[in-house]
């Protein structure tokens, strides 16, 4: 905020404090869940990654995006200089865009289980699912650094949001192109993940009719009721994901509209309007590890008995626990 127009007392302490307890959600919460993940079995090693990735991305948010904000918000400028205002500038995009590629990355692996489960062990296997976390991050990296570049890693102090932004102006090249992106990588997710359910939701409607035409004709054998509960824990697993992609486009969402307004007609927003986009950014980055309790069997028990295990009520060896 400029000085001329500063935001009201009690409007700061408020969006300090959310912003505080976000933060910390977004630490403790994705530290928790990479701990879990290590000590889980239920989950596929595969999905285990990609999930440890996804959750990896937004730790770093929490560290490097979300934990500056409440100082410059409580002090009502930035207070970091030029010099981290360029780091930082920089620096968010990888992060969101890590996050963007790796609920990609596990929406096509469980596309893939639930489309050609017979083939799923030879075409995904842990070896191929480490080389795209690498090139995940690789690709992160070098897309923002390419940005960094064009910008000569010049930030631009945003005084009506306290923040720092890559600095781009409507001459510039790269102005349309960055704004562009920033609303591109909310779309993207969403548009790929409805085609992939989609098709998901296909296959199980087909899935249900044969299991139904089938059952009448007598008693399923062992290996029919294994088949049925792998297919059956492959939808639900299917369906946590769905879920993390759309928390992810409405916690996104008042971002990408208020850019576009701003692309759009070249008005800028208000102090309250703006907080909210940035609120419920931020609350995405810590949504997910609530999303996977709620909704996943083996993490759910696995981090209830690690909490038992810390309060010293039982040991904390690893249990399995089919999802």
């Amino acid at each position: 905020m400029s000085d001329e127009d500063p935001s009201p007392v009690w409007f700061n302490v408020l969006r300090c404090i959310l912003l505080t307890i976000t933060t910390i959600l977004i630490i403790c919460g994705n530290s928790f869940c990479l701990i879990v993940l290590r000590r889980v079995n239920g989950i596929h090693e595969v999905t285990r990654l990609f999930m440890a990735s996804l959750a990896v991305s937004d730790l770093i948010t929490g560290l490097f995006v979300a934990s500056p904000m409440i100082v410059s918000t409580a002090m009502d400028r930035w207070p970091y200089g030029d010099v981290f205002c360029g780091i930082y500038g920089v620096g968010k995009y990888v992060c969101y865009y890590t996050g963007l590629i790796s609920l990609i990355a596990v929406t096509v692996e469980r596309y893939i289980v639930v489309v050609s489960p017979l083939r799923y062990n030879t075409i995904v296997t842990l070896f191929r699912a480490r080389v795209a976390v690498a090139c995940i991050w690789l690709f992160a990296f070098a897309i923002t650094m390419f940005f960094g570049v064009s910008v000569h890693f010049i930030g631009d102090v945003d005084d009506d949001e306290d923040n720092c932004s890559l600095d781009t102006s409507k001459g510039d090249f790269w102005h349309y192109p960055l704004k562009y992106m920033a609303v591109a990588f909310i779309i993207l997710p969403v548009v790929t993940v409805l085609v992939l359910y989609s098709h998901i939701l296909l296959i199980a409607r087909r899935q249900i009719r044969q299991i139904a035409a089938i059952t009448p004709l007598g008693p399923m054998s062992d290996e029919e009721r294994a088949s049925m509960k792998t297919r059956k824990a492959n939808r639900r697993a299917a369906g946590t994901f769905l879920i993390v992609t759309m928390t992810f486009a409405m916690a996104w969402m008042p971002s990408a509209v208020r850019k576009l307004n701003k692309l759009a007609t070249g008005n800028g927003d208000t102090m309250y309007t703006e907080f909210l986009a940035r609120f419920c950014m931020l609350s995405n980055s810590w949504l997910n590890v609530f999303v996977y309790y709620v909704r996943n069997d083996s993490f759910k028990y696995t981090a209830r008995r690690y909490i038992a295990a810390l309060i010293g009520r039982r040991g904390s060896d690893d249990i399995e626990i089919s999802y």
